[in-house]
């Protein structure tokens, strides 16, 4: 576990650099724990030294240029042309985006192009596109490129029978089988019912290629060739040659590469050294995989197959040895789901945020189903050519799969799935360290049992501090939607939506892919009231892109549209729209949305936006003033405008912001809500320098996700200011940590918790 927590420890540090107050405290460990086991601490301070090294070098210099060459290992086709993967040398790969999509798989070209920088997260918890591609190996992002076919790869028949499987498959299945079995063996996921079913069921992982499939692959190998070599070696070798040449053929997805390393470890320590147990092959296989790649500690994927073998070989025993027919099958099998999940249920949590309840019963019932499913779709490949064969087993898969659909469909109870939002790291931390007492619950019996009196007031402060530090505030944060609007009012554990984004060009992506996942993975998917400033696509778009797991109670906005873009029906949206009828809108004890009443256009939908005033005790905190444009400004100009923010109209528009309304608003922060590198040139320059001469300026391209503490009138971004507070409260938090343990273990035999099985 040392040499585990060591390597990823390291690898975090590089991304995180924050992480380097963990170094003084992982020295003060090693030096006062090197007289014990002098080897043991070498090692680990070797591999944390190896890591931080060659992880920071890797990926933050091992960058190619907008030229090159290499071999096409994936490639995805899109509306605007394709996606490739290259392997440029044995540490280097790039992504590559072009408009040619003659080029296939296993190819060998040159390119050139455009060098472009991956996005990061905005916005807390979002995805992160460079963090996504580290983990899988990519370093280096080029647009618009021009290829040039150079040959062959000596891997390119390889590539061309995954082709030719995937064909077989296209032309010998129906529809839930092709899908099913093309996905189960060959990665080939696209969007499909069945797919969704699985997912809602909590049955994706099937589809994932992980190291299920391989264990499943291997020992139906193991037994094909066992019929014909009955000798233990060559049966050996010649399974693991497949099933590389399989995960060679998939290019080894890092749940594969797990599955892979470890049964090689197992197998082959079968016949040589037999003293190696499940616990080294994971470990061996951990610290390969990070060779291979550092940044797989990133990878979801990485993460849940580790965790899934963490709960498989440390959980299971205890699971098991809790039932009375510890040998009945059942009882074993149940063993294995329950230590699953509980191995990997709060990172599952963390990433997907939905959870099926009967999870368990489906993988009870299903996985069995699927084995045999798999073994099938295997064994099809095999004797795909024989014609009365490929005839008998395709039946026999078409007759499975529309028997798995139905079953996902009589199974897919709406209320078995629950939403629930990220756990943050802390209590992730807390939950495995739970896990850890538990399967050590005999040690620490015997070992604490009598410092639990002096224990007591360090376990009082220390749920004190987890309390206060976790305490529910009031805020206004301003949402990075791109081009278009969105702000989040939090009061009173009640959560208000003003505006919600959404781009016209890409119908549904704001909605889906940064509304949704923010309001839930933060825990604001109750909403109060959404209020539509005006019917422009990306004030509105979010509402209607959201799924039912956002809950908006009201949607409100005091007019109907009088123009709407053209292509869109809103017919049943504008059903939902409940027009206000009052100036004052309480929305908590202290707080209360004041209606900026004027004359609005008919024939222009920013000059009859809805204009907010966010007020507390008499004292006006924010004015949020959709599209409007200087021809409304001065309608308002004899309001009571003044605020302490002011969300800029319309982005920042060169029609908006006009000194007079600025001076009449006067305030202290200025928010503007504008996408990166938009077409419409927001915000103007002489807005900005307009803004900028009066005011502190935030922008939501450059800042991020810009939050206003309600409560100290402190203002932060996520970008340039990532919520330093939260890592003194991590420091803290580990200090505490730290002085238990010396409070606890006065010989620091603490260490052994992690040594326990």
């Amino acid at each position: 576990m040392g040499f585990l927590l060591s390597s990823a420890i390291a690898i975090l540090i590089t991304r995180y650099l924050y992480l380097a107050f963990l170094i003084p405290f992982l020295l003060i460990y090693l030096l006062r724990n090197y007289k014990s086991n002098k080897t043991k601490y070498l090692i680990m301070t070797f591999l944390f030294v190896f890591f931080f090294i060659y992880s920071g070098v890797r990926y933050d210099f091992l960058n190619s240029s907008n030229t090159g060459s290499g071999l096409v290992y994936n490639k995805t086709t899109t509306e605007f042309g394709a996606r490739y993967y290259i392997r440029n040398s044995l540490l280097n790969k790039t992504l590559l985006y072009s408009e040619d999509d003659s080029i296939e798989e296993g190819d060998i070209v040159k390119y050139k192009g455009e060098v472009s920088d991956f996005s990061e997260n905005t916005m807390p918890l979002l995805f992160n596109e460079k963090i996504y591609y580290n983990s899988i190996g990519i370093n280096n992002k080029i647009k618009k490129c021009e290829l040039n076919y150079v040959r062959d790869s000596f891997f390119k028949p390889l590539f061309n029978l995954k082709s030719q499987f995937r064909n077989e498959y296209g032309n010998s299945l129906n529809e839930n089988a092709y899908y099913l079995s093309s996905g189960a063996i060959l990665r080939k996921t696209e969007d499909n019912i069945i797919y969704d079913k699985m997912e809602f069921a909590g049955l994706s992982h099937i589809l994932s290629t992980s190291g299920l499939h391989v264990a499943i692959i291997y020992g139906f190998l193991f037994f094909l060739i066992g019929l014909i070599i009955p000798s233990l070696k060559p049966r050996v070798f010649i399974s693991l040659l497949i099933i590389w040449i399989y995960g060679f053929m998939l290019v080894f997805p890092p749940s594969l590469l797990r599955a892979l390393i470890m049964i090689t470890i197992i197998e082959i320590s079968r016949i040589y050294f037999p003293n190696i147990s499940n616990k080294k092959a994971l470990l061996i296989a951990f610290e390969v995989s990070l060779f291979i790649n550092p940044y797989y500690i990133f990878n979801v994927s990485f993460i849940l197959s580790y965790l899934c073998m963490f709960g498989i070989i440390f959980i299971r025993p205890h699971i098991r040895n809790s039932f009375k027919n510890r040998g009945n099958y059942i009882a074993e099998y149940f063993a294995l789901n329950i230590s699953i999940i509980l191995a990997t249920f709060p990172v599952v949590i963390y990433f997907f945020n939905r959870y099926n309840i009967f999870s368990i019963i489906w993988n009870f019932i299903f996985i069995p189903i699927f084995s045999i499913y798999i073994n099938i779709s295997f064994l099809f490949l095999l004797i795909s050519k024989i014609s009365i064969l490929n005839n008998i087993v395709s039946v026999i898969l078409n007759i499975m799969a529309n028997g798995i659909d139905c079953m996902l469909t009589i199974t897919s109870f709406n209320f078995s799935r629950i939403v629930l939002p990220s756990p943050n790291i802390l209590a992730i931390l807390i939950y495995y360290f739970a896990i850890c007492i538990y399967l050590n619950r005999i040690f620490l019996a015997n070992r604490l049992y009598r410092e639990i009196k002096r224990l007591m007031p360090i376990l009082v402060g220390f749920t004190i501090m987890f309390v206060v530090f976790n305490r529910d505030y009031d805020f206004v944060q301003f949402l990075d939607v791109g081009q278009g609007d969105a702000a989040l009012i939090h009061v009173d554990h009640k959560n208000y939506l003003i505006d919600s984004g959404g781009d016209l060009s890409r119908p549904g992506f704001v909605g889906e892919n940064i509304l949704e996942p923010y309001l839930i993975k933060n825990g604001f998917r109750n909403i109060e009231a959404g209020f539509i400033t005006h019917f422009d696509y990306d004030h509105y778009g979010g509402f209607t892109e959201v799924s039912d797991d956002i809950d908006i109670k009201f949607l409100v906005s005091d007019h109907m549209p009088t123009e709407i873009e053209e292509d869109i029906n809103l017919d049943e949206f504008i059903k939902k729209v409940i027009q206000m009828n009052r100036k004052n809108i309480e929305i908590g004890g202290q707080y209360k949305l004041v209606d900026m009443v004027y004359e609005k256009s008919s024939d222009f939908e920013n000059n009859a936006s809805l204009v907010l005033k966010l007020v507390k005790d008499d004292i006006n905190l924010a004015l949020f003033s959709g599209d409007i444009e200087s021809e409304a400004e001065e309608k308002l100009l004899e309001s009571d405008l003044h605020s302490f923010i002011l969300k800029v109209p319309h982005h920042g528009s060169k029609t908006s912001s006009t000194e007079e309304f600025l001076k009449r608003v006067s305030p202290k922060y200025a928010i503007i809500s504008v996408g990166r590198n938009n077409r419409y040139g927001h915000p103007n320059d002489v807005v900005l320098k307009r803004l900028e001469n009066i005011c502190e300026v935030y922008r939501t391209d450059k800042d991020g996700l810009v939050t206003f503490d309600l409560e100290n009138y402190k203002i932060y971004s996520y970008l340039n200011n990532k919520h330093y507070f939260n890592y003194v409260y991590i420091l803290i938090v580990l200090i505490a940590s730290f002085y238990i343990v010396e409070k606890v273990g006065k010989r620091d035999e603490l260490y052994k918790l992690f040594e326990k099985n």
